[in-house]
């Protein structure tokens, strides 16, 4: 979805690296994602959308239950969905 708003990868360079497995991220460790730069032109609400999809860590993304019923989405005029 950023490339489609913004015209190329979030993160040229390969996807950030994960902390080892069963580690943490370190205490105040910046989220990647909030670094984007995204076009005067993207709402906030695009941008929040495109932020959340993009967390470093699986459990802190969002659900596609709750990503189809982001408002964004619903901001383009269409009705909640529900999924099975």
């Amino acid at each position: 979805m950023y490339q489609v708003l913004v015209g190329f990868t979030p993160f040229p360079a390969g996807p950030p690296p994960m902390p080892r497995p069963g580690g943490a991220a370190a205490p105040g460790a910046p989220e990647p994602a909030d670094a984007l730069c995204f076009p005067s032109s993207v709402s906030e609400s695009a941008r929040a959308f495109v932020r959340d999809c993009l967390r470093l860590h699986p459990g802190d993304r969002p659900t596609v239950r709750q990503l189809l019923n982001h408002n964004w989405l619903g901001a383009q005029g269409t009705a909640p969905v529900s999924v099975c």
